[in-house]
Formats: structure tokens, C-alpha cells, sequence
């Protein structure tokens, strides 16, 4: 028997007590995950081999960046983290206040690196889910583009999971 929670709502803040992973440390990284994981198919670290995995990004390619970070190998977390003993140029997502989800990293990430061929890698669609998401990118469709390319799909899901909501469905 299921049984609902009192004045619950999907937009209540919720913090896990304890971290879920060596490598999502604290609430901003579980946030960022869903917006960062895509890089774990691309040549873009996010962050394992520091104390704030998925809380930026970056590579070694972006010099000219104002942020920077060295992975290293961390025992119990990451025994060799992408771009292991180089310095990554990047962004800093610590302070920022994460959307639910956001393609804006990844798309920014590609912009900025020189060779968009060896961008991603072999597996990228594994994560993605299909190779759309990457011929997208590539074609250089606009964030707005490419969820309106998500609409239709969507629409099917929210209505076919409606009989197995517990509370009301609330959208930002």
C-alpha cells in the first residue's frame, strides 16, 4: 500500500542525508547532474578527480579561461579522472542556481572547442539515448530547437503517466 505524504509538492526542496556517490558530494552536484552527465561522452571533464565533481567543467584546450581546475587521481572517488595531472579551463557551476535541466553547458562546451569532430565520443549516444541529440548539436540547432524537437514524445509521456501520479503535477 502506497501511502501520500501530507503537503507534499514536487517543487519542496528535498536534501538527501547522505551523498549518493563519492563523486555527488552535495546538493548543488546532484542538481547539475542531469545538465553535466552528457559530458561523460565528450572530451569534457566534469570535474571527477576534485572535491566538486559535477560542479564544473572544462578541458584542457580552454586556456583562456578565468577558472581552472586539475583533476588528480582521489582515493575512494576517482583512481583516474578524464585529463588526470592537466590543468582544464572552465566554468565554475558552484555558486550558480542550477535549472532543473539545461542543455546550455553542453552547447556552450562545443562552441568553445576547436575540433568539433573530436568532440565527442564513440558512447555518447549510449547516454543521450539515441544519436539525435548529437546531430542536433552538431548542426548547431539552438537549445529551444532541440527540446521543441522533444515536444510531441513528451506530450505522449505526461499523459500516459498521469494514472500513476500521487500529487499534483507542478511545472515550473
Amino acid at each position: 500500500q502506497v501511502i501520500p505524504m501530507d503537503h507534499y509538492h514536487h517543487n519542496l526542496r528535498y536534501e538527501l542525508p547522505l551523498k549518493p556517490s563519492p563523486n555527488l558530494p552535495n546538493y548543488q552536484s546532484i542538481r547539475l547532474y542531469p545538465s553535466l552527465c552528457l559530458f561523460e561522452g565528450s572530451q569534457i571533464s566534469i570535474g571527477r578527480g576534485t572535491q566538486f565533481p559535477f560542479q564544473v567543467y572544462g578541458h584542457p584546450g580552454y586556456s583562456d579561461s578565468s577558472f581552472s581546475f586539475t583533476p588528480v587521481a582521489i582515493p575512494g572517488m576517482d583512481q583516474n579522472p578524464k585529463h588526470k595531472d592537466q590543468v582544464c579551463g572552465g566554468q565554475d557551476l558552484r555558486e550558480i542556481s542550477p535549472p532543473k535541466f539545461t542543455l546550455q553547458y553542453l552547447l556552450q562546451a562545443f562552441s568553445d572547442f576547436e575540433d568539433k569532430q573530436a568532440f565527442f565520443k564513440n558512447y555518447f549516444h549510449l547516454l543521450a539515448g539515441n544519436e539525435t541529440l548529437m546531430a542536433q548539436i552538431q548542426s548547431g540547432l539552438t537549445e529551444d530547437q532541440i527540446r521543441a524537437s522533444w515536444e510531441e514524445d513528451l506530450a505522449d509521456y505526461r499523459q500516459s503517466r498521469k494514472s500513476y501520479l500521487l500529487y499534483p503535477e507542478s511545472r515550473p
